[in-house]
């Protein structure tokens, strides 16, 4: 029951979402440093996201239709706000400075993204009986689930950072800037469809 439940976990958390983009181009922006809040915020809020959908799974059924589509909206309205803060970064009037997000910013890309909740229901639907029957379990196992969350946030940084190296100039920058808007766009968009 571990390799799938890890093999679910594992494409579920790295794969791209508005999370993981805005974390790439938040990496590629100001390197891991400057990222390291937004991703203590993220792990953090994945981690307590876990826990309550465990020790819920069986009204997290029920309470995710009634809450679903203001998640979607806020998470929306969230992910065009990174989108625009992409190009944002004016202070005071002078050059243009990169914004370091903070930990509030990786509270709030993770408590709005309705990924969350689908992967939480999926998870503790799949796998629940079988992995979280006591409250120690369920906790050790959204201590995990927040870990590699972490870790695939910060191979997302990494990977803006990393291509931010490989292709230095304002051109690049404007280029991945302008795609990873253009992907949370997307995301937004998408996430008020779906």
């Amino acid at each position: 029951m571990l390799v799938p439940f890890f093999l679910f976990a594992v494409s579920s958390i790295f794969s791209p979402g508005p999370a993981n983009i805005a974390a790439s181009a938040f990496g590629q922006e100001v390197g891991y440093a400057g990222t390291l809040r937004f991703l203590l915020g993220m792990a953090f809020c994945f981690t307590l996201g876990m826990a309550a959908a465990g020790l819920m799974a069986g009204a997290l059924r029920v309470i995710f239709p009634i809450v679903a589509t203001y998640l979607r909206w806020a998470g929306a309205l969230y992910m065009a706000w990174l989108a625009a803060s992409l190009f944002l970064h004016q202070r005071g009037g002078g050059p243009s400075q990169p914004r370091k997000p903070g930990f509030v910013d990786g509270l709030l890309i993770i408590i709005t993204n309705p990924k969350l909740y689908f992967f939480a229901a999926a998870l503790f639907a799949s796998f629940g009986a079988q992995l979280a029957r006591t409250v120690p379990a369920i906790l050790l196992l959204s201590l995990v689930l927040g870990l590699l969350q972490f870790i695939a946030a910060s191979t997302w940084v990494m990977v803006g950072y990393g291509l931010s190296l490989a292709f230095k100039g304002r051109t690049f920058s404007i280029v991945f800037r302008v795609v990873m808007a253009l992907l949370l766009v997307v995301s937004a968009v998408l996430t008020i469809v779906d």
